[in-house]
């Protein structure tokens, strides 16, 4: 079922693809999940279903982030395009997950619409190491063997990566267009001041890092996270940078704690629609 003017923002997003649900709470309580570079939303099928269960509202972007054109300023462009789309389907509060690249969307987000965002959950965000090397170069062409190197360095066990996975990661470095996405997307991260949009939050944070992720360590995250009145820092063990893919149940745990204690903070949303997609 479709929602008023859905397809004009589709229209007006350049092919920006999401899937949306509403569940009792309505427009004001939107759990949002925001996919990295490479990966799309398939990433948060476990949570999706998690947050489907718990009859939350939820909202995700399907494509990775390199699938976004940001021609200027691939964090501030792609916040645009999740700002446009939070305001076309009539969102007044979220929490906003993201992964990776997409947890720098979150904090910006978080840091620049206080009204609207009423958590962060961040996951394998960059920013407050020494740069973001995947230790693996730029590939020429989009093989198979370049992503099974790359499945090699997120993850701390890849034997729950499939070939579809592989071969979905393999389209986004296909083409071109993306591939230079990527490169821009990668020195935008390092360029980022996640320290300081890190201490404009007045919003409770939850950091849910894989343990053993060598892409962006969690030890700057957790001394970072200690010192914050509203934030949490977890790393779950045996676990690279995509908890919520590796170590789904752990990570969903945590995720609907947290959930559950933001909304226990607010009034009942009421519902402005039927659930949608």
């Amino acid at each position: 079922m479709g929602i008023p003017g859905q397809d004009a923002l589709a229209s007006g997003l350049a092919g920006l693809r999401w899937e949306w649900a509403l569940g009792s709470r309505g427009a004001g309580s939107v759990v949002t999940c925001i996919p990295g570079l490479f990966a799309g939303g398939w990433i948060w099928d476990d949570t999706w279903s998690s947050l489907r269960a718990e009859g939350l509202s939820a909202l995700r972007l399907r494509d990775p982030l390199a699938a976004l054109d940001a021609a200027r300023d691939p964090v501030a462009d792609s916040r645009r395009v999740l700002e446009t789309l939070l305001d076309g389907l009539g969102v007044t509060g979220s929490i906003i997950c993201g992964n990776s690249l997409g947890a720098l969307l979150a904090l910006d987000l978080a840091r620049l619409r206080p009204g609207v965002v009423h958590a962060v959950v961040l996951s394998g965000a960059p920013g407050l190491e020494d740069g973001v090397n995947l230790g693996i170069g730029t590939p020429r062409a989009a093989t198979r063997e370049f992503v099974t190197r790359l499945v090699d360095v997120l993850f701390y066990d890849r034997s729950g990566v499939t070939d579809d996975m592989i071969e979905r990661t393999r389209t986004v470095f296909a083409d071109k267009g993306r591939l230079f996405n990527v490169v821009r997307a990668l020195r935008a991260a390092r360029r980022y001041p996640a320290r300081a949009a890190l201490a404009a939050l007045e919003c409770p944070v939850l950091m849910i890092w894989g343990a053993n992720d060598g892409v962006t360590p969690p030890a700057e995250w957790e001394r970072y996270a200690g010192g914050m009145a509203r934030g949490e820092f977890h790393a779950i063990p045996d676990c690279g940078h995509v908890p919520m893919l590796e170590q789904p149940d752990e990570f969903n745990r945590l995720l609907l704690d947290f959930v559950r204690r933001v909304l226990e903070e607010r009034p009942a949303d009421r519902p402005s629609g039927a659930p949608s997609s």
